[in-house]
């Protein structure tokens, strides 16, 4: 039976003579050197940017105004009905969790929806008109 040998089943003493590899004294001119990239390091650095070969260029995109995006008004428009709804049901006498979930569904769907849809118009309005002028 041809069975694998599972390192961890190993005693954890000393090996036995067979498994030991002779030591071997290599000069250190025929020792390879472990590859690095061109791109690293101290040399390079001194080397310059020319020297480091090509490079993938990494796009930073960051926005010039402190205005909030469009995907940001959107899950606002749907998360103020949602909250206003827990917080207002409790006083309409909603008990329970699947009632109460009702009301916040139906307050994001009555109102967040709508909300949102106008935002989006709002907000293509404005597009529209920074393009022309």
């Amino acid at each position: 039976m041809n069975t694998t040998e599972d390192p961890r089943e190993q005693p954890t003493g000393d090996p036995a003579p067979e498994q030991t590899a002779p030591e071997q004294t290599v000069p250190e001119e025929t020792v390879p050197a472990p590859p690095s990239d061109p791109g690293t390091g101290p040399a390079a650095a001194e080397a310059g940017p020319d020297a480091a070969g090509p490079r993938e260029t990494t796009a930073v995109f960051t926005r010039r105004r402190g205005a909030p995006t469009l995907t940001s008004w959107i899950l606002l428009s749907l998360a103020v009905p949602a909250i206003g709804a827990l917080v207002l049901a409790p006083l309409f006498g909603v008990s329970g969790l699947t009632a109460l979930l009702t009301v916040t569904l139906a307050a994001v769907l009555a109102i967040g929806f709508p909300l949102a849809g106008l935002v989006g118009v709002v907000d293509a309005i404005i597009h529209r008109r920074r393009r022309q002028g």
